[in-house]
């Protein structure tokens, strides 16, 4: 410590807390407040000015208890840092916290969903994980447990469970439907109505993949599925929208692979001289969406676009050719990562 850049009276730096805290009433008589711990006990020796003498107010006391104090201070060279005492190496960091917070939470057996913060998966869709996973969402029955009045509780979708978090998001038959297809999709065998509530869904998430990469890939396609099926209810409720369980899922796949697709942009932009490159590409993802076709990913990071894509003469165009069109337009990047996330 050096005490160059550590305010003598304001900062907490020796003690249970700061000195204006501790002295107020030589706090008072200091005529320069905002002094630094240099200018008081800098060169070993405590330098005091006093607006008026401390013995007049009967504080000699305090005076002999504040020099006591900071006597055996040493400064250094150089400038002060402040250390965190959480962590082992003394800098702080968001991930100590949460560790903190968890460690709390888990003694008072209060559970805790391990959300994995994803990048690729927005920040509003991560908030509304780690909303769902605690029921803090605002269901019927969350809205009448803070005293909100709400005509039912009843589930909109299957009209015959009383509406919460879990049932919303995993026990709803819509939902179970929707988390079938999916899991399908992904090739993730099981059963699938053995999930019961989101922190298990979460938990199955972070777990499951043969490596890190699908399971990266499967964690961000069940965010995905979760911030989906809330944009269902909400529709369904509020705007008396329906979702068929087709459309859910074609849903879920386009949006999961716009996530992954702009992340990947963001961090490896096309150099200028490949953009050309990609035009015909892009021309032809236009056509194909104006039918009505939707691009996906699948759980390996595998881009591709349903049997049923047009090519520019209005016949159909295999799956297999339409793949092999994505690769070669794309092999010619400098960067591998967008060709193999282009072929199945």
């Amino acid at each position: 410590m050096s005490g160059n850049n550590t305010l003598f009276w304001y900062d907490h730096w020796i003690g249970s807390s700061n000195l204006k805290t501790r002295y107020p009433d030589l706090f008072d008589l200091e005529s320069k407040k905002r002094c630094t711990v240099a200018d008081k006990i800098g060169d070993r020796n405590q330098n005091w000015k006093w607006r008026s003498r401390p013995a007049a107010r009967g504080l000699d006391s305090e005076v002999l208890s504040l020099s006591n104090e900071v006597a055996n201070i040493h400064l250094n060279s150089g400038l002060d840092q402040w250390r965190c005492k959480l962590s082992s190496d003394g800098k702080f960091s968001v991930a100590v916290i949460c560790q903190l917070v968890d460690k709390v939470k888990t003694n008072n057996n209060i559970v805790v969903p391990k959300i994995i913060w994803n990048k690729i998966v927005p920040i509003k869709v991560l908030c509304l994980v780690w909303r769902a996973a605690q029921q803090r969402i605002p269901t019927a029955m969350a809205l009448q447990r803070r005293g909100i009045l709400v005509n039912s509780q009843i589930c909109c979708s299957c009209i015959g469970n009383s509406e919460c978090a879990d049932h919303v998001l995993i026990k709803c038959p819509f939902a179970i439907n929707i988390r079938s297809c999916i899991w399908r999709w992904c090739g993730v065998a099981g059963d699938y109505e053995s999930i019961q509530t989101i922190c298990e869904l979460i938990d199955f998430a972070s777990k499951w993949g043969r490596n890190k990469k699908e399971r990266k890939r499967f964690v961000v396609i069940c965010y995905g599925m979760i911030w989906n099926l809330w944009r269902f209810r909400n529709k369904r409720l509020f705007h008396c929208e329906s979702t068929s369980v087709q459309n859910g899922v074609e849903c879920i796949k386009a949006m999961t692979f716009f996530w992954v697709k702009h992340t990947l942009q963001e961090m490896q932009p096309l150099p200028a001289t490949l953009i050309a490159a990609t035009t015909h590409l892009a021309a032809t993802f236009r056509k194909v969406a104006a039918n009505g076709v939707v691009a996906a990913i699948d759980v390996a990071g595998n881009a591709y676009l349903p049997e049923s894509a047009f090519s520019r003469s209005g016949e159909h165009l295999p799956f297999d050719h339409f793949s092999n069109l994505m690769a070669e337009k794309l092999v010619e990047r400098t960067n591998p990562i967008p060709a193999t996330i282009c072929r199945r």
